[in-house]
């Protein structure tokens, strides 16, 4: 149980899910699900479908995901987030068999170990607000590994073409509903802003 406590590519990702650690004031904890809408990601579902998850990983999401990210922005932000953390050898396959969900980097970045960095912020940052969780060692590695193969699960393999209309979907309601918000997150990537999501 979670327990309360008193210039590259990458950078696209990354202010998400920094940002995606703002946290709700004790006062608005009853509010959870009325979070700012400040990424493409927090237009997406807020729920994934773990039914057909091993055991491990349905109760990892069940007890860690949703207490942790319903206050920590809103689980919609790592739901639908374009991270997805792989092997060299699973991003090899996935680059022949997949090659569209690598050629925009707002619809899937790729990386090594981007998962294991953000739970090891969430793991590791100071207590603020008193109604944020706090997650140990153990929960964060089972975090983790549960980001790990969640992004897997649904956004590459049979699931990558699915994923990329989901990931375009979301885009486009963006910059048509918040086109002040995507002008500042994909600004500085000139190239992206004259660009149509393809």
């Amino acid at each position: 149980m979670i327990k309360g406590k008193s210039a590259s590519w990458g950078l696209l990702v990354w202010p998400t899910l920094v940002v995606s650690l703002c946290l709700v004031g004790p006062s608005n904890v009853r509010v959870q699900a009325q979070h700012k809408i400040s990424f493409p990601e927090d237009l997406g579902s807020s729920e994934i479908d773990v039914s057909r998850y091993p055991p491990e990983y349905q109760k990892t999401y069940r007890e860690i995901f949703l207490p942790v990210f319903t206050i920590l922005g809103g689980p919609a932000r790592q739901v639908n987030s374009p991270l997805i953390e792989m092997d060299p050898a699973t991003e090899g396959v996935e680059r022949v068999h997949h090659p569209a969900l690598f050629s925009d980097p707002r619809l899937a970045q790729v990386s090594r170990d981007g998962w294991r960095k953000f739970v090891t912020q969430i793991r590791t940052r100071p207590p603020c607000c008193g109604a944020c969780p706090v997650i140990d060692l153990e929960q964060s590695k089972a975090l983790w590994r549960f980001l790990v193969y969640d992004s897997l699960a649904r956004k590459t393999g049979h699931h990558a073409e699915a994923w990329i209309r989901q990931r375009k979907d979301l885009l486009q309601r963006f910059r048509k509903e918040y086109p002040e918000q995507f002008k500042e997150l994909y600004e500085q990537h000139a190239e992206l802003m004259k660009e149509e999501i393809r």
